[in-house]
């Protein structure tokens, strides 16, 4: 009889707990929470194709600073870049990233790309000609 009593105090508490109506949902990753540089760099490139140019900056930013000599340290100054002259309208900051990108990484394949955003900076209307 005690023994069906401890089943029966067990099971009433286990069901509470199943209905108490609350859900864990994983959050997105908190600043301090370790991520592979993989992870990271997953995140900042979710975020820029879901148009989320502040969190993208935030995750390169992250991801620079959390691994140094990562092999996207080209790619993600030219997207900062990128972003603060296209989305953010701030000239001076795309400048420093587009300058530093070409002092770090002179011979990335973001290079030629930089040194272009560089000479047409100043000029928003700007179409470039492809015609051969």
């Amino acid at each position: 009889m005690e023994k069906l009593i401890i089943i029966f105090i067990l099971t009433v508490i286990m069901l509470s707990a199943c209905s108490s109506g609350q859900r864990i949902v994983k959050q997105e990753s908190s600043v301090n929470e370790f991520l592979y540089m993989e992870e990271v760099y997953a995140h900042a490139k979710k975020s820029f194709n879901s148009g989320n140019f502040g969190d993208t900056v935030k995750w390169y930013d992250r991801l620079n600073e959390d691994y140094p000599l990562n092999p996207y340290a080209a790619e993600s100054l030219f997207i900062k870049g990128y972003i603060y002259k296209t989305f953010f309208d701030d000239l001076k900051q795309a400048e420093i990233c587009f300058k530093e990108l070409m002092v770090k990484f002179p011979d990335s394949e973001f290079s030629n790309s930089a040194q272009f955003e560089l000479d047409h900076l100043n000029e928003p209307d700007f179409m470039p000609n492809f015609e051969k």
